[in-house]
């Protein structure tokens, strides 16, 4: 797999907290915090599957930045 183009969608200037981003093809990819071993261990994973927790406002203004036309 090549390196994806990113583009911000949502998140703080820096880079040291949750992020949002789309992709080339318009996908979205979320940084977060990790989660803890309880709580994955109540999700089914696929071997290429994670989980990250990110903060709900973070969230909310992605969506927003995300809307079509």
């Amino acid at each position: 797999m090549g390196v994806m183009a990113l583009n911000l969608v949502a998140g703080c200037e820096g880079g040291d907290c949750p992020e949002i981003f789309t992709n080339d093809d318009g996908d979205v990819v979320v940084k977060g915090y990790m989660i803890g071993s309880g709580d994955r261990a109540a999700i089914r994973f696929a071997s290429d599957e994670d989980a990250v927790v990110i903060p709900r406002s973070l969230l909310l203004r992605a969506a927003h930045g995300l809307e079509g036309p």
